[in-house]
C-alpha cells in the first residue's frame, strides 16, 4: 500500500493506493500549519480501507513548507561567507526587471542582510587555478563575529568554487571546528555550476531552508513511527521525483514547487495509462487550480518539460500596490507558470477602482467567507457559490456547509459597493478577472513557444480546476477539455505513482570541438559514478536505474544556455559533435535561427538517475476510483436543478449530476453542474460532457 499526502495552502489531499496499484481511498481535510491534516488523513485512509500501519511501504509528501517560509520570510538565520569585493551579490543581482515600465517594481529584501554578509580574502579563476591563497587567519577571525551575529546556518559561496572547491573545503573546516553547533553548507555541494549571483542565492536558499524542512520531516517521522507505521518516508521535489528527509539538507531549495511537480506527474500519468494510443502523442496542457494559486504545464508526446532555472516569491505587497520580483533557484524544475488566482484567492479593488483578485489567500483559516471560520473578504469561492456554481450543502462531498449570506456580505461589502453594481455583477467580474489571468499563463507556456492553444487539450484538476476549465479553454479556443476521476485530489494522485530521482550536475566550460570529446566524456563518467554511490547509499539495484545525460549549451557570448540530451551510448569519439548538432537543432526550433559556424560551448554537464520506489512501479494503473457512495445521503439527485450563472446568458436553470452515477458513454448537454467529493465541473453551454473509459470526463464544443 502506498499513501500520497499533499498539503497545499487550503487543503490537504490524501490518496491511498491497494496492492494492485490502484487507488482505492481519497480525502480532501483543511490544511494545518504542521503535520496534523496529513496524520489524520493517513489514520483515516488506513480505517477506511481497513488497513494495518504493516500493510503500508511508501508514504510520500508534497509540501508547501518551502514556499511559504520564503514568501513569509521565516527561515533559518543564515550568515554568508564569500569572497572579499563580493559581499554585495545578493544585492546587485541581475540588471532584469519583471516588468520593464513597471515603476512600482521593488526587489525583495535579501535572506541574508550586510551585516550577516562576511568576506575572506582568496581567490579563484573561473579555470580553478588559486589566484590568491586563502587566508586561513582570516577565516579563523570570523567566528567571534558569526557567533555575534546569532548565525543559525552558514552558507559559504566562494568566487568560482565550482571550478575548485578547495578554498570552499577548508573555510568549512575551519568554521565547523570553531562553531561545532552551527551547520555549514557550501555552494559547490549545492550547485557546482557558473553564474555567481545564482550560486550564491540558490546555497543561501538551501541554508534558509534545510534546517525548517529537516526538523519537519524528523517530526514528521516520529509521528508516523508512533503509530507504527515505519514506512518508507519520501518528500517529492521541483523536478518531478522523490527523495529521502536524508537528502534533504543539500537539496532543501528543491522542495520549493513540490506540490506542483506531483499535479504534472499525475497528469502525465494519466495521458499515457487512461487515453487511447492515438492521443498519447498529443499535446496538452496540465492546468491545477487549488486554493492558492493556478499552474500550467506543458505536456508533449507524454512528457513534460524540465528547466534549471525559476524564481520562487514573485507576488504583491501587503499595501496590494508594490509587485516585488522573486529569489532566484538554480536547479532542476518541471517547467510550468504559476499565478496567483485560486479559490482562496481575494478579490479587491485598488485606488484606482479596478476589480483585482490575489495573489493574497485567505488560505485554510479563517478561509473564504463562506467557510464561517472568521473570514469576511471575498474570494473565489465566494463568488462561485453567489452565482450558483456550488451547493452550500453539498461542498466536499457533503461534509462542509458553505455560508451563502457570508459570502453575499462580502462581495456586497468589499466589491460590489466600490464598484457600483450588485453582488451578482461584482461576483460575475470576478471570474472574468480570474479567467483572464490564467489565460494569460496559458499563453506563456504556448503561444509564447510557439504552439497554437486551439490545437492543444486541458487537462483540469484540483480543487477548483473543473470549476473554471471549460470557460478558461473557451477563452483560448481550446476544443476539448480532460476532468480526471477524483479531480481535487489528482496532485495525490502523482506522488503514489512518482519514482525516485536525483540530479547531479557539474560546470564544464569545454568548447564543442573534437578535442575536447574525452574531457566531456570523463565528466559525463565522473557524474554517473556520484550517482551510482547515490544508489548504493539508497540500497538500491542500479540495474533498476535509468540514467539520463544533459549537456547546458550556449553559443560562446551568450548569456542564456539552452539543455539538450546526450546520448550514454555515444560517449568518447563524436560527443562534442552530436551534442552541438543537437543544440543548433533546438536553437532553431525555439528561436527560428541557428549559426552552425559560431563557436559552441558545453557550460554544464548533467546526469539525472531515476529507480522505481518498489512495489507498483511508475507505469502503475491509473485507475482512480472514486471515493465510496455515503450510506446517508448527500449527494446531488439526478433530476436537480438551480439558477446558475453563465457568462453571456445570465442565470439560467442548470441540471444538478452526480459524477459517482454517470455511466461510461452517458452525455450530458451543458448547461450542467456535475458533483463529486473533491470538486465541482462546471459545463457551460455549447459545450457537452461525456465519461468516458477510465472514468475520464471530457468537454467537447458541441458541434
Amino acid at each position: 500500500m502506498r499513501i500520497g499526502v499533499d498539503i497545499g495552502g487550503t487543503f490537504t489531499d490524501v490518496v491511498a493506493t491497494n496492492g494492485a496499484g490502484d487507488i482505492a481511498y481519497v480525502a480532501k481535510l483543511p490544511a494545518s500549519a504542521a503535520a496534523g491534516s496529513m496524520l489524520a488523513g493517513i489514520d483515516a485512509a488506513l480505517a477506511a480501507t481497513g488497513s494495518r500501519p504493516a500493510d503500508v511501504d511508501v508514504i510520500v509528501h508534497a509540501t508547501t513548507l518551502g514556499t511559504n517560509a520564503l514568501l513569509q520570510l521565516s527561515g533559518t538565520r543564515v550568515a554568508l561567507v564569500t569572497t572579499a569585493g563580493f559581499r554585495d551579490v545578493l544585492e546587485l543581482g541581475r540588471a532584469r526587471r519583471p516588468a520593464l515600465y513597471d515603476l512600482h517594481f521593488e526587489k525583495l529584501p535579501p535572506l541574508v542582510p550586510r551585516e550577516r554578509r562576511f568576506e575572506v580574502r582568496e581567490r579563484v579563476s573561473h579555470e580553478g587555478q588559486v589566484l590568491v591563497p586563502l587566508d586561513a587567519a582570516g577565516v579563523a577571525a570570523l567566528a567571534p563575529a558569526l557567533r555575534a551575529a546569532e548565525a543559525e546556518i552558514v552558507a559559504v559561496c566562494l568566487l568560482h568554487a565550482y571550478a575548485n572547491p578547495a578554498h570552499e573545503q577548508e573555510v568549512k573546516r575551519l568554521l565547523e571546528a570553531a562553531l561545532p553547533d552551527v551547520p555549514v553548507i557550501c555552494s559547490h555541494e549545492v550547485l557546482p555550476e557558473p553564474k555567481e549571483f545564482e550560486r550564491t542565492t540558490t546555497t543561501v536558499i538551501c541554508a534558509f531552508l534545510a534546517p525548517l524542512i529537516e526538523t519537519y520531516l524528523g517530526e514528521v517521522d516520529r509521528h508516523l513511527a508512533e503509530r507504527g507505521l515505519r514506512a518508507g518516508l519520501y518528500v517529492m521535489h521541483s523536478a518531478g521525483g522523490v527523495l529521502r528527509p536524508s537528502d534533504v539538507r543539500l537539496r532543501a531549495h528543491t522542495l520549493v514547487e513540490s506540490g506542483p511537480a506531483a499535479g504534472v506527474l499525475a497528469a502525465t500519468q494519466l495521458i499515457r495509462t487512461a487515453l487511447p494510443p492515438a492521443e498519447q502523442a498529443g499535446t496538452y496542457v496540465a492546468f491545477d487550480m487549488g486554493g492558492t494559486s493556478a499552474k500550467a504545464c506543458l505536456i508533449r508526446e507524454g512528457q513534460f518539460g524540465v528547466t534549471t532555472e525559476y524564481e520562487v516569491g514573485r507576488g504583491a505587497h501587503e499595501s496590494f500596490s508594490v509587485r516585488l520580483s522573486g529569489y532566484p533557484i538554480k536547479s532542476p524544475v518541471i517547467d510550468l507558470i504559476e499565478s496567483g488566482q485560486g479559490g482562496g484567492s481575494i478579490a479587491w479593488v485598488d485606488a484606482a477602482g479596478v476589480l483585482k483578485v490575489g495573489p493574497q489567500s485567505a488560505g485554510a483559516v479563517p478561509g473564504p467567507a463562506c467557510y464561517g471560520r472568521g473570514g469576511d473578504l471575498p474570494t473565489v469561492t465566494d463568488c462561485n457559490l453567489a452565482l450558483g456554481r456550488l451547493h452550500p450543502e453539498n461542498f466536499a462531498g457533503g461534509t462542509m456547509a458553505l455560508d451563502a449570506d457570508c459570502a453575499h456580505r462580502a462581495i456586497e461589502t468589499h466589491l460590489a459597493g466600490q464598484l457600483g453594481v450588485d453582488v451578482r455583477a461584482a461576483a460575475a467580474g470576478v471570474l472574468r478577472v480570474v479567467n483572464a489571468a490564467m489565460a494569460r499563463s496559458v499563453r506563456v507556456i504556448s503561444v509564447q513557444r510557439g504552439v497554437d492553444p486551439r490545437a492543444l487539450a486541458l487537462i483540469a484538476f484540483g480543487g477548483a480546476g473543473p470549476l473554471h476549465a471549460a470557460e478558461l479553454a473557451d477563452h483560448l479556443g481550446m476544443p476539448r477539455v480532460l476532468v480526471p476521476p477524483a479531480p481535487g485530489v489528482f496532485s495525490a494522485a502523482g506522488l503514489v505513482y512518482s519514482d525516485l530521482r536525483m540530479d547531479f550536475s557539474h560546470a564544464a566550460g569545454l568548447r564543442c570541438a573534437p578535442e575536447h570529446d574525452a574531457a566531456v566524456s570523463a565528466l559525463f563518467a565522473t557524474l554517473a559514478g556520484r550517482a551510482a554511490d547515490w544508489l548504493r547509499a539508497q540500497r538500491r539495484d542500479a540495474g533498476a536505474a535509468s540514467l539520463a545525460l544533459q549537456a547546458d549549451v550556449r553559443y560562446v557570448g551568450q548569456s542564456h544556455t539552452l539543455t539538450v540530451a546526450a546520448d550514454r551510448a555515444s560517449l568518447g569519439a563524436g560527443l562534442a559533435a552530436r551534442i552541438r548538432q543537437a543544440f543548433d537543432a533546438q536553437h532553431a526550433a525555439l528561436f527560428s535561427f541557428a549559426n552552425p559556424t559560431a563557436a559552441a560551448e558545453i557550460v554544464t554537464c548533467r546526469v539525472t538517475c531515476t529507480v522505481p520506489l518498489g512495489g507498483p512501479p511508475g507505469q502503475a494503473s491509473s485507475r482512480i476510483a472514486l471515493s465510496p457512495p455515503r450510506a446517508s445521503g448527500g449527494r446531488a439527485p439526478r433530476a436537480a436543478q438551480r439558477a446558475v450563472f453563465f457568462a453571456g446568458h445570465g442565470f439560467v436553470r442548470t441540471q444538478i449530476l452526480d459524477r459517482g452515477a454517470l455511466g461510461v458513454g452517458e452525455e450530458i448537454i451543458g448547461p450542467a453542474i456535475i458533483e463529486e467529493d473533491t470538486s465541482t465541473t462546471v459545463v457551460p453551454p455549447g459545450r457537452q460532457a461525456v465519461l468516458r473509459a477510465q472514468q475520464v470526463l471530457e468537454l467537447s464544443v458541441l458541434r
